[in-house]
């Protein structure tokens, strides 16, 4: 069973702050017994953590679902709603600035006090990897996540609400 962690306060479950795929990866998330901690299918976490799909509403006992762009074929957006889609990367900049993000929630996590912390390597080897990774060898638009493309490829990957 996976899990969605959100704040206490969170009223339409949507709002997602944590996600972890199991209970020993919840037990590594710094949560307390305020947050809301919903259960939720291996299913639904994959599609959260790889960008397939993303959530358009909570009925109060479920997650409703929204299926990302193909990814086999264009994805036809004028220039002023690029900024809508997050699944699609039109060009390398777009894909950069999400890892450098990504970089920065790494930074975060990899402070002196979480070096003991058990996924401190595995972030940190996750975290170099896409600081030195040359997003212009991809081709672009490019129709998958940066996560889905990580999955495809073998590559051990955080999604950044996966990170502590």
């Amino acid at each position: 069973m996976a899990y969605f962690i959100l704040n206490p306060n969170e009223t339409d479950k949507t709002k997602i702050l944590r996600i972890a795929a199991n209970d020993a990866d919840k037990a590594n998330l710094f949560i307390n017994e305020r947050h809301q901690v919903i259960e939720v299918s291996d299913e639904e976490f994959n599609s959260l953590r790889n960008q397939t799909k993303r959530i358009i509403g909570h009925d109060g006992s479920n997650y409703q679902w929204e299926e990302s762009p193909p990814t086999s074929e264009p994805v036809p957006l004028p220039p002023e709603n690029q900024g809508e889609v997050p699944f699609v990367h039109a060009v390398s900049a777009r894909l950069r600035r999400k890892l450098d993000n990504t970089i920065e929630i790494c930074n975060g996590f990899l402070t002196e006090m979480n070096v003991d912390h058990p996924w401190y390597s595995s972030i940190e080897t996750y975290r170099n990897f896409i600081r030195d990774f040359d997003v212009d060898s991809l081709s672009f638009p490019m129709y998958i996540t940066w996560e889905k493309y990580c999955e495809d490829n073998g590559i051990n990957y955080y999604h950044p609400l996966q990170i502590p």
